[in-house]
């Protein structure tokens, strides 16, 4: 070979090792890109499984407090409270009796923890209002979630005290 030729390969191989490096550099900042984006969107998806399933729960609760009586039927009217394995506050769906509505009060400004674990949600706070037509606030049960965070509410169309009204069913993180 000549001494031209030896020349110009030498020269051609530290143009492929550059080629090399660089294609390296790219690669590593693709998989940076790649791998960063993927953590988000995992992340992401698993924020919203969480409030997916927190917003479950809330649908639960309100089915379960507005579209029947409870178990034991008269639960309202039980002094011992411990018997009652299903809260509802509904003699018929959708509408909201004053009985029990009532005891629903009672049992919340005596024992909230008791009453929240008979609701499902003994990890969680709720706050249930019963509106009318022009969103005045009729009566409420549980705490107000003043500035949480994870908040998830159900509206719901009743009857109370023979009136339209709407019951809020409030879930949250305390």
């Amino acid at each position: 070979m000549t001494q031209t030729w030896k020349k110009y390969l030498r020269s051609r191989g530290q143009l492929y090792s550059s080629d090399a490096l660089l294609s390296i550099i790219i690669f590593l900042f693709v998989l940076t890109v790649i791998s960063t984006v993927n953590q988000q969107l995992q992340s992401q998806s698993l924020e919203e499984i969480s409030d997916y399933r927190f917003s479950q729960r809330t649908i639960r609760v309100a089915e379960m407090l507005f579209s029947s009586g409870g178990n034991p039927l008269y639960w309202e009217t039980l002094s011992n409270r411990s018997t009652v394995t299903r809260v509802g506050l509904s003699s018929v769906p959708g509408e909201v009796s004053a009985d029990k509505w009532n005891a629903f009060l009672d049992w919340n400004a005596t024992d909230y923890a008791d009453l929240a674990e008979h609701l499902g949600i003994d990890d969680v706070n709720f706050y249930i209002t019963i509106s009318d037509e022009n969103k005045t606030i009729i009566s409420y049960a549980g705490i107000s979630p003043v500035d949480k965070n994870q908040v998830s509410s159900v509206l719901i169309p009743v009857v109370f005290n023979s009136i339209p009204a709407v019951a809020s069913v409030q879930v949250y993180q305390g």
